[in-house]
């Protein structure tokens, strides 16, 4: 079971599986790809509380339980090119 901590950049993975539950119940699970930030710690029961971008889920709120075995930590690399385009190019 993977771990994350509160803060942590988190990466819904691609399978089966998350691409059902995002199409069964997109107002709690986004597409597979979308990055969300850990809002509380994982679980004992596998699961981890993330926040989604508000416009990558239909639901009321932005944050939800995930299978921490669908989610994996962003790579630092990915944010420091993130930072980049920061538009004054």
């Amino acid at each position: 079971m993977s771990s994350f901590m509160t803060g942590d950049k988190v990466r819904l993975i691609d399978n089966f599986r998350t691409r059902g539950d995002h199409k069964k119940h997109p107002e709690y699970y986004p597409e597979p790809g979308t990055v969300g930030t850990v809002y509380q710690d994982s679980a004992p029961d596998g699961t981890t509380l993330v926040e989604w971008p508000q416009a990558a889920i239909r639901g009321p709120r932005s944050d939800w339980w995930a299978p921490s075995a669908d989610l994996e930590v962003v790579s630092h690399a990915l944010s420091v090119e993130e930072d980049k385009d920061d538009g004054t190019d």
